[in-house]
């Protein structure tokens, strides 16, 4: 059974999505500490201390997921690992918002709106999830 897929190149555009938006993160919390007050962003703060260190963090698991994707070997699945963690905590802050019905910074809001304010980046944490699934997959395709 020939099939267009295994000779279709797969490219996970959503890698560099997030990428580049924990450099963007990165960049926010260098140019104004009160960044680490935002939902997302806030479990990174608690996680590991200094300014310093979060930003480095930040921007080592972006280099790391580049690294991982050019070009694309076996082990470019561990190397996306960090960013799905990454993304998997500020996406657990944001549902733990919602459900609190209070922001990270203590803003009380109703659930709905939350959850429609925070919807993006629990989105974007199951959308990369699947994005290394089937990067694992087609890597194995190649076989």
């Amino acid at each position: 059974m020939n099939t267009s897929f295994s000779r279709t190149r797969y490219f996970p555009f959503i890698i560099l999505y997030v990428m580049m938006l924990h450099l963007a993160w990165a960049a926010c919390i260098v140019f104004d500490a009160q960044a680490l007050n935002a939902t997302p962003l806030s479990p990174l703060g608690h996680a590991f201390g200094s300014l310093t260190t979060i930003v480095s963090v930040l921007i080592c698991v972006s280099v790391l997921s580049i690294a991982g994707l050019f070009p694309p070997t076996p082990s470019t699945v561990l190397m996306l690992m960090p960013q799905q963690g990454l993304l998997v905590i500020s996406a657990s802050s944001s549902v733990l918002a919602a459900m609190s019905e209070s922001y990270a910074d203590g803003v009380l809001r109703p659930v709905a709106f939350i959850a429609a304010d925070q919807a993006a980046i629990i989105l974007i944490a199951i959308v990369h999830m699947f994005a290394i699934a089937r990067l694992a997959f087609h890597m194995n395709l190649k076989r």
